[in-house]
C-alpha cells in the first residue's frame, strides 16, 4: 500500500522539476487551476465513495451481498456522472475560461474517477492489482511527458497525459472485476436505501474537497496565475509525504471495520500502534521537510519558485495535524460509523478555511493560504479526537507519542547546523544527501532510545523485526 501511495505521487513528483523549467510558473498554473476545478467534479461523481465504499465492501460477509452493494454504489455513481459531466460542460461554455482546450481535456480525468473501482478491491483487502497497475501506468505517464512535452506551449498536452493516464489505470481493475463481482439485476431498493448514507459522504468529500481547493480558485481571483504555479508546487511536494502517513490508515482501514463488527479485542491494540507509527511517520517527515526546504526546493523547483520554499515549510506543520487526526478518523471513527462525528469535524473544518482564506489571501498572498490550511486541518484533528476522548487514554496517547515530536526538533537543529556549516563548502546535491542521511539517523536513534525510556518499544521492535526477517531470509538462501 506504501507503494501505491507513493507512486501516485512520487512519479508526478520526478516529474515536477522538468515541468517547472519547461511550461513555467503559468503553466503550472494553468494545470493546477483546471485540476481544481475538475477535482470538484470528481468528488461530486463518486461521492466519498473511495471511503464509504472500502468500508461496505469490508462488511460484506459473502459474495451476494458484496454483489448487491457493489452494483448499487456504482449505480449511484453512474448518476452523479451524468449529472456533473453535464454541469461542468455547461460551465465550460458559460465561464468564457482562457484555458478552454486545458478544460476540455480534463473530462478525461472525470471518466477515470467514474470508473476507478479500486475501494472493491481495498475492501477485499486485494491491494496487489492496484498497486501494479497504478505503478505501470504512472511509469508510462512519466516517459510519455518527458517525449511529448518539450515547450511552453505544451501545456494542453502536458493535462491530456495526465488526465489520460486516470483514464487508461482504471482497465486492470475491470478485467479483474469478475473474480469478486458477478453482473445481477439490481434493485431500486438497494440503491435507495445506499443514496442518504452516501450523500452523507459526499458532504464530507465536499468540504475535504473544498479546503484543497478553495485556496487555488481564490488565489487565482487575486494574484497571477503564476503564483497559482508557486503554491501548487508546494503543496504537491507536501501530498507526497501525507501518502505516506496516511497509508498506514487506508490499509487498517478495512481491517479495522472487520475487527470492529467482530468484537475483536485486539482493535484498540492495533490503534496504539498505528498511532505510533504514524506520528513517528509524521514528525518525522514535518521536521525534516522544515530543515531541508531552504537547500532542496531551489535545486528541485529553480529559482523561479523560490517563494515554496516558505510555504512548503508552513504546509509542514500540517503533518502533525493529519499524522494524529488520520488515526481517529480511518481507524476509529470511521469503522465504528461515527459518520455524524465524521461530518460535523469536516463542514466545521472547511467554514474556518473559507473564511481564513477569503481574509488572508488578500493581504499576505499565498502565505495567508498555507497558514489557512494548517489552521483547518489542526481544527479537525482536535475535533475528532475530543469527540472520542472517552474511549481513550488521552493522556497517555499524548504523552507516548510526544517523543516524536522532540526527536523531530532535535533531527531539525542537527539538519540547521550542518545547512549552515556545510553551505558554500560543497554541491547542493551533496548537501542535501549529508542532510537526509544524519537527519534520518539522528530522527531514529533518538525516538527508539526515547521508547526504551517510556516503554513503549513501537520502532524498536519494527526495526528488530525487520532485521530478523533479512537475517532469516539470508540465512535460508545461504543453506
Amino acid at each position: 500500500m506504501l507503494l501505491y501511495q507513493i507512486s501516485m505521487y512520487l512519479i508526478p513528483l520526478i516529474t515536477i522539476p522538468y515541468v517547472s523549467r519547461i511550461l513555467g510558473p503559468e503553466g503550472v498554473g494553468v494545470f493546477s487551476y483546471t485540476s481544481a476545478i475538475m477535482s470538484f467534479c470528481i468528488v461530486l461523481t463518486t461521492m466519498g465513495v473511495a471511503i464509504y465504499g472500502k468500508r461496505e465492501i469490508a462488511s460484506c460477509l459473502d459474495e451476494s451481498t458484496r454483489n448487491i452493494t457493489f452494483w448499487s454504489i456504482f449505480s449511484i455513481e453512474t448518476m452523479m456522472l451524468l449529472l456533473t459531466a453535464t454541469g461542468y460542460i455547461i460551465y465550460i461554455y458559460i465561464s468564457n475560461t482562457p484555458y478552454r482546450v486545458a478544460a476540455w481535456l480534463q473530462l478525461l480525468a472525470l471518466l477515470g474517477a467514474w470508473l476507478d473501482i479500486s475501494w472493491l478491491f481495498f475492501g477485499v483487502e486485494n491491494f496487489k492489482i492496484a498497486i501494479l497497475r497504478n505503478i505501470l501506468i504512472r511509469l508510462i505517464t512519466l516517459i510519455a511527458i518527458f517525449i511529448f512535452v518539450k515547450e511552453s506551449i505544451h501545456t494542453n498536452r502536458y493535462v491530456a497525459i495526465v488526465a489520460f493516464s486516470d483514464l487508461v489505470s482504471v482497465v486492470p481493475l475491470w478485467l479483474m472485476l469478475k473474480k469478486y463481482v458477478t453482473a445481477i439485476n439490481i434493485k431500486f431498493n438497494d440503491i435507495k436505501k445506499r443514496i442518504i448514507p452516501m450523500l452523507k459522504m459526499l458532504v464530507t468529500a465536499i468540504s475535504l474537497n473544498l479546503f484543497t481547493i478553495a485556496d487555488k480558485i481564490i488565489l487565482a481571483a487575486y494574484e497571477t496565475i503564476s503564483m497559482v504555479g508557486i503554491y501548487d508546487n508546494a503543496f504537491r511536494i507536501s501530498k507526497v509525504t501525507v501518502s505516506i502517513i496516511t497509508t498506514i490508515g487506508i490499509v487498517m482501514l478495512p481491517r479495522m471495520t472487520k475487527m470492529f463488527a467482530e468484537g475483536s479485542s485486539k482493535s484498540f491494540d492495533y490503534f496504539c500502534r498505528s498511532l505510533s507509527l504514524t506520528m513517528f511517520v509524521g514528525a518525522g517527515c514535518c521536521f525534516g521537510l522544515i530543515a531541508v526546504a531552504p537547500t532542496f526546493i531551489p535545486l528541485y523547483l529553480g529559482d523561479d519558485f523560490y517563494d515554496s520554499i516558505y510555504i512548503t515549510q508552513i504546509i509542514a506543520v500540517v503533518l502533525l495535524f493529519i499524522a494524529w487526526g488520520n488515526v481517529f478518523r480511518s481507524q476509529y471513527i470511521l469503522p465504528q460509523k461515527m459518520d455524524s462525528v465524521y461530518v460535523k469535524s469536516i463542514l466545521y473544518a472547511v467554514c474556518i478555511n473559507l473564511v481564513l482564506n477569503i481574509l488572508l489571501i488578500p493581504k499576505f498572498s499565498i502565505y495567508g493560504a498555507a497558514i489557512a490550511y494548517m489552521a483547518t486541518e489542526g481544527v479537525m484533528a482536535v475535533y475528532q479526537s475530543y469527540k472520542v476522548r472517552s474511549a481513550f487514554n488521552m493522556r497517555l496517547l499524548l504523552r507516548t507519542n510526544l517523543i516524536y515530536i522532540l526527536s523531530g526538533i532535535i533531527m531539525f537543529w542537527v539538519i540547521y547546523i550542518l545547512g549552515n556549516i556545510l553551505s558554500g563548502k560543497t554541491s547542493m546535491i551533496l548537501l542535501l544527501t549529508i542532510q537526509l542521511l544524519v537527519g534520518s539517523l539522528v530522527y531514529i536513534s533518538i525516538s527508539c532510545y526515547m521508547e526504551l525510556k517510556i516503554k513503549n518499544e513501537v520502532i524498536w521492535t519494527e526495526l528488530l523485526r525487520f532485521s530478523n526477517n533479512i537475517i532469516s531470509k539470508h540465512g535460508k538462501q545461504h543453506n
